[in-house]
């Protein structure tokens, strides 16, 4: 059986020579023949050996970088849930009746108090209070299996 594999070596001048070469595998067929095919073999291994080492520092080299330009984030637990929950809330919100939501975004996002917010709607500030109870108790109901544990024990309590 005979192969075709590439090889690297170096030449007589000592610069690095590349190719392949035909390499017959099994034992040589005279007694005259020489065992190039197995020295072939050794530089084909070799070389493979020194290609698959220099991959795999280069591959750690790039893994220990991105590691630690980003160490901080990634030892922070709240990292992974952060983006998950602000589009959470923000769905959550979204989906709240539009008067609950107008007065709650004015007053949780625009710090407007209950009595600046009834006189630009046009409502009593007591409608208003109502909205944003009623806002928070859908938020708190929508969100709850994100909600802290300390937080629910304080909420029932």
């Amino acid at each position: 059986m005979r192969l075709r594999l590439p090889i690297c070596s170096r030449d007589g001048n000592g610069r690095n020579r590349t190719g392949s070469d035909d390499v017959a595998l099994g034992k040589p067929r005279d007694a005259g023949s020489s065992n190039v095919p197995q020295i072939i073999a050794v530089y084909y291994c070799q070389n493979k050996c020194l290609n698959n080492i220099t991959h795999n520092q280069i591959k750690q080299r790039v893994h220990e970088k991105l590691y630690a330009k980003f160490e901080n984030q990634f030892e922070d637990p709240d990292f992974y849930i952060e983006g998950e929950l602000i589009a959470l809330a923000t769905k959550a919100i979204r989906e709240l009746p539009e008067e609950y939501r107008k007065a709650f975004e004015m007053n949780r996002f625009g710090h407007l108090t209950y009595n600046e917010i009834a006189e630009r709607t046009g409502v009593s500030p007591k409608t208003i209070a109502y909205r944003i109870s009623q806002s928070l108790k859908i938020l708190r109901t929508e969100l709850k299996e994100y909600m802290p544990l300390s937080s629910s024990l304080t909420l029932t309590t």
